[in-house]
């Protein structure tokens, strides 16, 4: 029964390699999305603290006293 199946796979991918079809998993349905453009580095990091090494710095809560 297994091996009926592998026939049938082998034969309808033969098909669609004689047919020169790409298969559907590759076919492009649809169009990239655009995305939104990209803030000047500037306005990016305004708000955002860095440490020593250019990484941006947790902030960490207070322990109250």
């Amino acid at each position: 029964e297994l091996l009926g199946e592998l026939d049938a796979l082998e034969a309808d991918m033969a098909a669609e390699a004689e047919a020169g079809d790409v298969p559907s998993y590759l076919q492009d349905t649809e169009e990239i999305p655009s995305l939104p453009s990209v803030p000047a580095d500037g306005e990016a990091n305004a708000a955002i603290q860095t440490d020593e090494y250019g990484l941006p710095v947790a902030n960490t809560p207070q322990r109250a006293v």
